[in-house]
């Protein structure tokens, strides 16, 4: 499993199978299942459709692991220059963005001024819709200054919420950490090639670790603490547990949410719907798109299966709805 990770990780972070595979107009059609549009402009017709759907969504501009500051700042400006858009058409206000996104990977300094400059974008937004900066987490290597920059953001009263990846040893710490400062959450399970003695390698493990920091999540004292759960996963074990301990608890439909990848299981996420659950979708637009999508593969060697299958789909001219 290591080994497949960190096969994947390598790819994505390839400059050369980067630019190959985005040249590639099949590819291009590939990922268009998958992306919400290769603009900010496609990317709100898209959030607005799946708001029709009671579906919500979390936009992410794509770029991960960039090394070249200007692509850097057309991201950061794809960011600032859609967030208006979507107080303007009342749509909820919600963005994910990576670290090596804003620029870490060249010099940390400019990630946390460009992090800054997202964050007051957000906060400034005239809407009566819940606003949300949510930093997503990379690898362990910058999981300390991620949450350093999710401390001093809240600190100053910014919207901000935090990732946390279950697969990571340290994170019931961290969670707890945050429960206790009443945060937004995101737990997801985490896919990245760890070792052994920073992440547990056993998907047994990893389940039960995802189970453990839900019920922290969901616990009475999460809930007076303010804490607003999300739970980022595809695992209908997961959902049905968090849904249990959350009906335990008291929590309401609108106090947690699911949050799921746009383009994967549609049948599950108009079932979740109907059943009542906030549900968002993450979305990614832009024309930076493999990395992302290799990542993806990268989190389970199923997920090839599905995405061999999309591929035959799309070949045979039947783009997934």
């Amino acid at each position: 499993m290591r080994l497949w990770q960190s096969a994947m990780i390598s790819l994505a972070k390839s400059e050369k199978v980067t630019a190959a595979m985005q040249a590639s107009a099949f590819m291009q059609r590939f990922a268009s299942q998958f992306v919400g549009g290769t603009d900010g402009s496609q990317a709100l017709d898209a959030v607005a459709h799946l708001r029709e759907r009671g579906i919500r969504t979390s936009l992410f501009c794509l770029g991960e692991y960039i090394r070249d500051a200007d692509l850097v700042e057309h991201c950061v400006l794809d960011l600032l220059h859609i967030l208006p858009k979507l107080g303007e058409k009342g749509l909820d206000t919600h963005v994910s963005i990576d670290p090596t996104q804003m620029g870490a990977s060249i010099d940390w300094a400019l990630c946390v001024a460009n992090v800054n400059r997202i964050a007051d974008g957000v906060a400034q937004l005239a809407t009566s819709q819940r606003k949300v900066l949510m930093l997503d987490m990379e690898d362990s290597s910058l999981t300390d200054a991620t949450l350093n920059l999710w401390n001093a953001l809240h600190a100053a009263g910014y919207p901000v919420a935090i990732t946390i990846q279950a697969y990571l040893r340290r994170s019931e710490r961290d969670i707890r950490h945050l429960v206790e400062a009443g945060a937004t959450v995101r737990l997801v399970k985490g896919a990245l090639a760890e070792k052994a003695d920073v992440a547990y390698r056993a998907r047994s493990d990893v389940d039960a670790s995802y189970r453990a920091l839900t019920e922290i999540l969901l616990s009475a004292d999460a809930k007076t603490q303010g804490v607003f759960p999300a739970f980022g996963t595809h695992d209908e074990r997961m959902i049905a547990h968090a849904t249990e301990r959350a009906n335990a608890n008291g929590w309401t439909n609108e106090q947690w949410e699911i949050e799921m990848l746009y383009g994967v299981r549609d049948a599950l996420q108009r079932e979740l719907v109907a059943k009542g659950h906030r549900l968002r979708l993450y979305m990614p637009f832009g024309k930076n798109f493999w990395p992302y999508s290799i990542r993806r593969i990268g989190e389970s060697p199923q997920n090839l299966q599905f995405v061999l299958r999309a591929m035959r789909d799309v070949n045979h001219g039947n783009p997934q709805s």
